[in-house]
């Protein structure tokens, strides 16, 4: 079943993301992956979530609770 989920969400055209309650990126897509120039090698170590928001609007998506 999870490889079917995989086959599936790597066949999307858009960027699909998981993340964990402390904002550890669990899975993406491979269409997420290539969007933000990351190499899977990246991702499976542990990005977090501020990773995918661009750097001069990380704070103001922390203060409103975004991340």
């Amino acid at each position: 079943t999870q490889e079917k989920h995989r086959q599936l969400t790597d066949s999307l055209p858009i960027a699909l993301y998981e993340a964990d309650l402390s904002g550890r990126l669990t899975y993406g897509n491979r269409s997420g992956v290539e969007l933000f120039g990351y190499e899977w090698e990246e991702f499976e170590k542990g990005l977090n979530i501020l990773h995918l928001i661009a750097p001069e609007d990380r704070e103001r998506a922390c203060d409103k609770g975004v991340v």
